[in-house]
């Protein structure tokens, strides 16, 4: 069975920065995975090697490489990641279960207190996540959110550090309009290393973005007992695999550190809703990753165009956040994304418009954009079921 060494550095202090670094080896290719964290925060860094496994296990079993780790391991982390390995192979054949071996296994230690982390971006996602557990008094799952995660590498490219440090002004301004949570940036070439950086293997990022999310969280479980990821689809529409799920997403904690997929029961509307009256986030939400500047929304495509809508239909006027309005052209424009159908994010809206007898006109033009969709759609599942009927006629 081929190998996948994970050899943990030394965590080096660099100015205000501590660099930590895992070196991964693979039949004579070597990668260097990359974390800089704020030197104020060296406290709250693991010495464990958890990070660095759940970040790395999915190209594991793309390479179908056994994982070495020639460090410390969690024996509970380790459990969870055999069942996590099952669900990933049930749904996509050719990441293959591969073993686990570490050179000491040992739990984790824990944090003392019961504080939260959540992951942030700045998008709805996140900020519904912060602002629920924060300034809600309704909730039964309620967490002590006190840190707020950022990270350069994912949707604003490694080496563009003056647009993410523009995008991080507006995300601290959201955050730090709460009292009591601190704004937290890591920067990391996971996304250079890990998906693409390989040989044989091009992982897509909408399956390791969950990995990813897990292992920098996990980063700060010497502070932290609980990490918040906030869902990006509810229960009803959940598309599966996908990189954060609800089923997933849990499998990668350990006894110290337990990781959350949260926000699950609420869709993209009741998510805007709940934010709608936020200052702070109508002036600095950031949803756009398509745009030509990163760290601002673009207002052209699909993601802003909906969100826009979201608070339309919720009685706010086009946010701060965004240049301009969308006009019924652009609605009319809309194009599906990926495995996601327009409908699964435009229906609610225009429900929601219905319910509240909304004529306007960018009502009207929702509604055609959802009909053409359904249309696509319809065409698409005949085309394949014909192709199935055309393929199953000539097998012998």
């Amino acid at each position: 069975m081929k190998k996948l060494h994970l050899w943990p550095e030394s965590p080096v202090e660099k100015g205000d920065t501590l660099m930590l670094a895992v070196t991964l080896e693979h039949q004579k290719e070597i990668r260097k995975l990359v974390y800089e964290v704020p030197i104020e925060q060296k406290i709250a860094v693991t010495d464990s090697c958890d990070p660095y496994v759940v970040a790395t296990i999915l190209l594991a079993m793309s390479l179908s490489a056994d994982i070495v780790v020639h460090g410390r391991l969690s024996p509970s982390l380790l459990d969870n990641l055999n069942e996590f390995q099952s669900a990933w192979h049930c749904w996509q054949r050719d990441l293959t279960p591969v073993k686990i071996i570490a050179n000491q296994l040992s739990e984790a230690s824990a944090a003392v207190n019961n504080q939260a982390i959540v992951a942030f971006s700045g998008g709805v996602d996140s900020c519904f996540s912060l602002y629920r557990h924060h300034a809600s008094q309704a909730i039964t799952d309620q967490q002590q959110v006190s840190g707020a995660l950022m990270v350069h590498g994912f949707d604003i490219p490694y080496n563009q550090k003056e647009i993410f440090q523009k995008a991080a002004v507006g995300a601290r301004s959201i955050v730090e309009s709460l009292p009591g949570v601190r704004f937290i940036s890591v920067a990391t070439n996971f996304r250079w290393v890990v998906p693409y950086g390989w040989p044989g293997t091009a992982l897509k990022w909408e399956i390791v973005y969950g990995t990813a999310l897990a292992a920098a969280l996990m980063l700060f479980q010497a502070q932290y007992r609980i990490g918040l990821m906030g869902s990006s689809l509810p229960y009803n529409d959940l598309i599966l695999p996908w990189g954060s799920n609800p089923i997933t997403d849990p499998m990668l904690s350990n006894r110290s550190f337990q990781l959350i997929h949260d926000g699950a029961g609420f869709n993209r509307l009741e998510k805007v809703a709940a934010i709608a009256h936020w200052s702070a986030a109508l002036n600095h939400l950031r949803v756009c990753w398509q745009g030509e500047n990163l760290a601002k929304n673009c207002g052209k495509c699909e993601k802003c165009i909906r969100t826009i809508l979201n608070f339309k239909v919720n009685g706010i006027d086009c946010p701060p956040a965004f240049e301009q309005d969308v006009s019924e052209a652009k609605i009319q424009a809309l194009q599906r994304i990926g495995k996601v159908p327009l409908t699964t994010e435009l229906q609610p809206i225009l429900e929601a418009a219905n319910a509240k007898a909304n004529h306007e006109p960018w009502v009207r033009a929702l509604r055609q954009t959802i009909q053409k969709s359904h249309r696509y759609w319809e065409i698409k599942k005949f085309k394949q079921t014909i192709k199935s009927l055309v393929t199953s006629s000539k097998r012998p």
